[in-house]
């Protein structure tokens, strides 16, 4: 990591540059926002940390010149070096150092060996899909995660999706002139690539946690102006994920036809929000349920439910449950038994769907969720609970235990 050299008198140096999401970065050392959800009436973070109530500070335009020098900070290398990947796990050297007694540097060893081969004989949901992703090759997988496709083979299965209005291959094929006054373009060849069209303007949605309004999180577009886009960027994003692979780690996605989906906005079938049900299935047989909304996302709560609608006991040190657990779905019923019949034949798939007025609706099917990269939780023990029905052969538990 490297810094400018000090030049005002509240920091003591300017800027910083590292390495963030995977590009070089610069930031400011300046408090240019300020945490609204931490004051006294806050339901929590109240006075938990004292860079909550930092006062602001302008940007000096000085900041924003090419700098003239920088000077590397050894002390700030080596504290991002051990709070990330590869240096966290290399944290133990620490213990095998002098400073400690022998006895004690072999039990923190062996503590270590045991729980990397605990981990690694019972996998958890995450380590069984990127064994997938490396191994398995099925076509229902491609069928599954191909947005446009899958229509059809929900339909075969007695399952409704979301209406579709047009869907093209070029971005000049859909109907820019008749759009109706609200719905949503999407790829068929990705995720998160989602374009909100409301009230004849465009927004840059993704999963819509930007345009969470009020205490029931309804859709506001008037609260995200700062995700608005021109039809002329529109057309250069959808040309843009055309031209796209959306993952290659992701055998599925390489071999989907882009497309691109303009679908209706669903409506929620009770008032408040529309509730992501995310169903964790192995062969059909529903064993978790993710229930998530534009509202749990920005508040960065989550909870998971059985089969009866009864929230499980998740420990999670990074995300809150909510104040109030979202009520059963109206067509719940109706939901698991879409989910017995789409996935019978499928080892482990995701199943999301929508609960609307005229019942549910299947939004996607994912086959490796989060590409493999996290576990839905951040409770180990929960983790490989959901995973354990998603059975193995010998030789793929073999291969599982490699990766």
């Amino acid at each position: 990591m490297l810094t400018a050299p000090a030049r005002d008198p509240v920091t003591d140096f300017e800027s910083t540059l590292g390495w963030q999401q995977g590009a070089l970065s610069l930031w400011p050392c300046r408090n240019l926002v300020s945490h609204i959800g931490s004051g006294p009436g806050a339901t929590h973070c109240q006075g938990l940390s004292p860079y909550l109530h930092l006062p602001l500070q302008p940007l000096p335009a000085a900041s924003l010149r090419h700098l003239p020098e920088l000077q590397r900070d050894l002390q700030a290398d080596r504290a991002l070096y051990l709070g990330r990947r590869g240096g966290a796990e290399r944290r133990w050297q620490h213990w095998l150092g002098p400073a400690h007694p022998w006895w004690l540097r072999i039990s923190h060893l062996l503590r270590r060996v045991s729980r990397s081969l605990h981990s690694r004989l019972h996998p958890d949901l995450a380590r069984k899909v990127r064994w997938r992703l490396r191994h398995e090759r099925l076509p229902w997988m491609v069928t599954c995660a191909d947005k446009w496709a899958v229509k059809a083979w929900a339909a075969q299965r007695g399952v409704a999706t979301a209406p579709t209005i047009a869907v093209a291959s070029q971005v000049d094929d859909l109907p820019w002139q008749q759009l109706p006054r609200r719905c949503i373009l999407k790829a068929s060849h990705g995720w998160s690539w989602n374009l909100l069209h409301w009230d004849g303007l465009w927004y840059r949605f993704r999963d819509g946690d930007a345009f969470a309004s009020g205490a029931d999180g309804s859709l506001a577009p008037s609260k995200a102006s700062h995700c608005l886009l021109t039809t002329a960027e529109v057309k250069a994003i959808a040309a843009t994920w055309l031209a796209s692979v959306y993952s290659r780690r992701e055998w599925a996605y390489t071999q989907i036809p882009p497309r691109l989906l303009l679908e209706e906005i669903l409506q929620p079938a009770r008032a408040g929000p529309l509730f992501d049900i995310r169903f964790f299935a192995m062969r059909g047989v529903v064993r978790a349920i993710g229930v998530g909304s534009s509202l749990f996302r920005r508040n960065n709560t989550m909870v998971f439910m059985d089969c009866r609608w009864r929230p499980l006991p998740v420990r999670s040190a990074r995300q809150d449950w909510p104040l109030q657990l979202p009520p059963a779905p109206v067509h719940f019923g109706s939901m698991l038994e879409a989910v017995a019949r789409l996935g019978a034949e499928l080892s482990f798939a995701r199943f999301d769907f929508y609960d609307t007025p005229s019942g549910p609706v299947l939004g996607e099917v994912t086959v490796s969720p989060h590409g493999g990269l996290i576990n839905p939780s951040d409770d180990p023990a929960f983790n490989r609970w959901l995973a354990a029905p998603w059975q193995l052969s010998p030789w793929a538990r073999w291969q599982a235990f490699w990766i």
